[in-house]
């Protein structure tokens, strides 16, 4: 089953106010901590399935540039450009898992200075 998207009408709906079926508006910034905690949690694992579906994608593309290069279909400077890209691409999807894995360890909004 896949995550919802977040898109800026949903981050808009938490920044404010989110009303639910028959009753009153909640106001986010009188509300719980465990509320926010929930939707941070919500909001960090959009991100982080977003940032690993990507990840994935690199990793698959790669790959097959890789078996490309190595099948030397073309001449030979146009196959080392290629495994060339293919390795630039390894190490993109590398350091998007270190990402996910830091995105993982956040523990909440950043916190809102009020002047």
């Amino acid at each position: 089953m896949g995550q919802p998207g977040l898109t800026p009408r949903n981050s808009q709906s938490r920044a404010g106010r989110v009303e639910r079926r028959r009753s009153a508006p909640i106001d986010l910034a009188e509300s719980s901590p465990e509320f926010e905690r929930k939707w941070f949690e919500l909001d960090r694992g959009i991100v982080i399935g977003q940032v690993s579906t990507l990840r994935r994608s690199i990793t698959n593309g790669a790959k097959q540039m890789d078996m490309i290069a190595a099948e030397k279909i073309f001449d030979q400077p146009l196959s080392e450009m290629i495994l060339r890209r293919a390795q630039a691409l390894q190490k993109l999807a590398r350091e998007l898992k270190e990402l996910a894995i830091k995105i993982a360890a956040a523990t909440g909004y950043p916190k809102v200075d009020e002047d």
